[in-house]
């Protein structure tokens, strides 16, 4: 064991109160087939942000739910990591936001990074490194988006799939926790999950500006990010698995990003994971996209499905094209707070 090594101590999330059923939609939009949609998706229901409501608001319930329950003081967070496509500015960050709201010391480290439905993975290795480095002792790691701030009311494909959510997780210097780690990137596939505007390259602009209105909305090439899943993730976890010098039997827990039922059932397929090692929350969460993978793994803790001991391999994939894998060992302090 290194002389530091990064453990996960707790993960707590928020969802925004509104809940977006499928009867909902087939009442506003009756030629949806929300059937032949649940199919595929395997989504029910999502949670919506209300207009007011941000991803920082939800990253702030997130955060108050996991000091509480890790019984930490603010005064002890020393890092405090943000991923967010959906900040509630263009500038500042919303780290600062959350810093001052959370009264977390004026010497924290706080800070925003941009990615999707890899930012998970991204944000333990972040937090590994800074731990193992010495130059951090506890972080609050925090995914919060909103995409259906980004999504077209009648852009079926991304309105069924998506909802809104935030998690908190809290790592700190400990037992071996955090372990064999991989990221990957492939740029040339940047146009397949898009929103053109709000930055400078297209100009920023409002609904209803001088741009197309698709150019405010998010872009999803359902089929390509598909095949960009097929293609290149069954390889990235073998190749993984054999860093990490495991069997995939030796892996007690998969859980992936929650990206559709397709995805997931094609991922199972093609490496032969049996279903009781996989674990889905789509259901009724949908695809919170930073924040999947934390919220699955708060759900699978209450299910009985993540344990002190278990080893569970964490893989992300999406927008960029990024992709990333960690394995985690279960500590005997994960969760031992009473909620």
């Amino acid at each position: 064991m290194p002389e530091r090594a990064a453990e996960i101590i707790a993960v707590e999330y928020a969802c925004p109160e509104k809940v977006e059923t499928n009867l909902d939609l087939e009442k506003l939009y009756p030629t949806w087939n929300m059937c032949s949609v649940a199919k595929r998706t395997g989504v029910y229901q999502r949670h919506v942000a209300g207009p007011e409501e941000c991803a920082s608001d939800l990253a702030y319930r997130a955060c108050v739910k996991l000091l509480a329950r890790a019984a930490v003081a603010p005064s002890a967070i020393d890092g405090l990591i943000v991923c967010t496509e959906s900040p509630d500015y263009i500038l500042p960050p919303n780290a600062p936001l959350l810093q001052h709201r959370l009264g977390l010391a004026k010497s924290v480290a706080a800070f925003d990074y941009t990615l999707a439905c890899s930012g998970y993975i991204y944000g333990l290795a972040i937090s590994k490194a800074f731990i193992e480095a010495g130059l951090l002792e506890n972080i609050l790691l925090v995914t919060c988006d909103t995409y259906s701030k980004y999504i077209r009311p009648d852009d079926r494909g991304a309105r069924t799939l998506f909802g809104d959510g935030a998690a908190a997780t809290l790592i700190r210097r400990g037992e071996r926790g955090i372990g064999e780690v991989d990221l990957a990137t492939d740029g040339s596939g940047a146009g397949s999950f898009i929103l053109k505007n709000g930055g400078c390259r297209n100009g920023v602009h409002q609904h209803g500006g001088d741009s197309p209105q698709d150019d405010v909305h998010i872009h999803m090439d359902g089929p390509a990010v598909l095949n960009f899943v097929k293609g290149e993730i069954p390889a990235f976890i073998t190749n993984l698995l054999r860093k990490g010098r495991l069997a995939p039997e030796q892996v007690d827990l998969f859980i992936f990003h929650q990206a559709s039922k397709t995805a997931l059932d094609e991922l199972q397929a093609i490496l032969k994971i049996p279903c009781d090692r996989t674990f889905s929350n789509l259901e009724k969460m949908g695809n919170t996209v930073s924040s999947s993978i934390p919220i699955a793994i708060h759900d699978a803790w209450r299910a009985g499905r993540v344990k002190p001991g278990m080893v569970t391999l964490l893989v992300g994939f999406g927008a960029g094209l990024s992709w990333g894998g960690v394995f985690v060992r279960w500590t005997n302090n994960f969760m031992t707070i009473p909620a």
